[in-house]
């Protein structure tokens, strides 16, 4: 996602782990708030870049109440970006 602070206003810091970051954005084209996990590839062996990525697919077809919902994934050269729903209350 090359064009990141055109897409996504960050609000906040969520957390930080051993793979990434994640944050509390708005999406500019959807005006949605969301959850935005933000992941080097350099972190991930190519099996685990695999494994994200169908994990992603599978999670993007699920519906239900105590599944946090997917939304999207975006891809460069560096990083892997999860959008999800963003949880209030911890």
């Amino acid at each position: 996602l090359d064009n990141f602070r055109e897409v996504f206003s960050v609000r906040d810091l969520l957390g930080v782990g051993a793979y990434g970051v994640v944050l509390k954005v708005k999406n500019k084209i959807t005006n949605e708030n969301s959850a935005l996990k933000i992941i080097p590839k350099d972190k991930l062996s190519n099996t685990a870049l695999s494994i994200l990525k169908n994990e992603s697919s599978i999670m993007s077809h699920m519906d239900h109440p105590s599944v946090v919902a997917f939304k999207r994934i975006f891809e460069n050269q560096k990083f892997i970006i999860l959008e999800m729903e963003l949880i209030n209350g911890g």
